[in-house]
């Protein structure tokens, strides 16, 4: 292999500069390596494309990618608010409640 490939050394110098901007996730435990959470939010509006074909205009495809996102957010928060408002059934489960919702 040669090394003095200028794509090579463009691609070194790259990740030498960004290399503490790579590597985040692997210092910190609370962050994703990967991109599935984001992969999974888009697997909804690409199957709908695939079914319906896509939009056949510009004010389409916007108008779609709009109700996408707000369906989305709707239901990320239901969601999230489902978690909070409900404890789980075991008794760790309560007090884990209890400490995030501020209730004990």
């Amino acid at each position: 292999m040669n090394w003095d490939d200028p794509d090579a050394t463009r691609l070194t110098a790259r990740l030498r500069k960004y290399r503490d901007k790579l590597t985040t996730f692997l210092h910190k435990p609370e962050l994703d390596g990967t991109n599935n959470a984001a992969e999974r939010a888009l697997r909804p509006a690409v199957v709908m494309r695939k079914i319906t074909g896509g939009s056949r205009s510009e004010s389409g495809a916007k108008a779609w990618s709009i109700l996408a996102s707000v369906m989305r957010t709707a239901s990320s928060k239901a969601a999230t608010r489902w978690r909070r408002s409900r404890p789980a059934q075991s008794p760790m489960g309560r007090q884990k409640h209890a400490l995030l919702t501020d209730t004990m």
